[in-house]
């Protein structure tokens, strides 16, 4: 994954209405499938009783992982590095687009991509680049339309499918979403990010074991605190009746993020799946 999805992944996220980052949005307990049922039964619940949570918020990918074509410039923004400045005849249109992308100046960043692109309409980088500046400017229709065309021509360009999912997440086109974020995910080392996000879609239609071993991923690649990922993962295990390890996961949440309103609401969820399990007839 590139810098620039990285990117684009962690705006997806902070764009999302405040309730559901909140976390507010957790499902009755009484909704919830039978706890001794096996997991084949589990999985069939309908997907519109799944909770509609948080989406996990990871770290960013690791050097190894980035395409050379790319750099990260932290705060100042992601370069878009083409060869042969000098020799290039349009360099000094690639400069002026790099140094807007560094600059944060993302309307003058989109015209001249787009002029890069008249020039070689063919560029993915450059094509991928402009998806993304489209993304930040809350132009979403036009971002999808530029990822469709190139997924068109390159269906395994995972970078742009990981792209792609977090558009469609935020969008609510949860099969399509997860879909891309399942193709994303095979890339080679994928970042927590990545893996993230894809366990969270799974979580949205109701593929609660793809859904746990998704955020296990992520948890096992993520070398700093992962709490949505962990909160993901906590939400899968009480829907698949794993309650024992439901119960690690949210003493664990407790003991990073006690005050954490999806923490609270998952407390509240599987202490009452637990009591279900419990009850007669159940």
């Amino acid at each position: 994954m590139t810098p620039i999805v990285a990117r684009i992944l962690r705006s997806a996220i902070s764009l999302l209405p405040a309730a559901l980052a909140a976390g507010c949005s957790l499902p009755d307990p009484d909704t919830l499938p039978d706890v001794a049922q096996d997991v084949a039964v589990t999985r069939e619940v309908r997907p519109s009783t799944v909770e509609r949570g948080p989406l996990p918020q990871l770290p960013a990918t690791s050097a190894s992982s980035t395409p050379t074509a790319f750099r990260d410039r932290g705060d100042r923004g992601t370069r878009i590095e083409l060869p042969n400045f000098t020799a290039d005849p349009k360099s000094t249109l690639a400069q002026q687009a790099d140094r807007a992308l560094r600059e944060g100046r993302r309307a003058e960043a989109i015209r001249l991509l787009e002029q890069l692109l008249r020039s070689n309409p063919g560029d993915r980088v450059v094509q991928l680049a402009l998806a993304n500046q489209l993304a930040l400017e809350g132009r979403r229709l036009e971002a999808m339309s530029r990822l469709d065309r190139l997924i068109d021509a390159d269906p395994g360009h995972l970078d742009a499918r990981a792209l792609r999912g977090s558009l469609r997440l935020q969008s609510h086109q949860y099969e399509g979403a997860a879909s891309d974020l399942a193709m994303a995910a095979t890339m080679e080392s994928p970042p927590p990010l990545t893996l993230g996000l894809h366990a969270w879609a799974q979580l949205q239609i109701g593929r609660f074991a793809e859904a746990e071993e998704a955020a296990s991923r992520a948890l096992d690649q993520s070398g700093e605190d992962a709490l949505q990922a962990l909160q993901t993962r906590a939400q899968a295990r009480v829907r698949l009746g794993r309650l024992d390890l439901a119960e690690q996961d949210v003493a664990e949440l407790e003991s990073r993020a006690s005050t954490d309103p999806t923490t609270r609401a998952l407390r509240q969820l599987l202490d009452r799946a637990s009591r279900g399990a419990g009850s007669p007839g159940r």
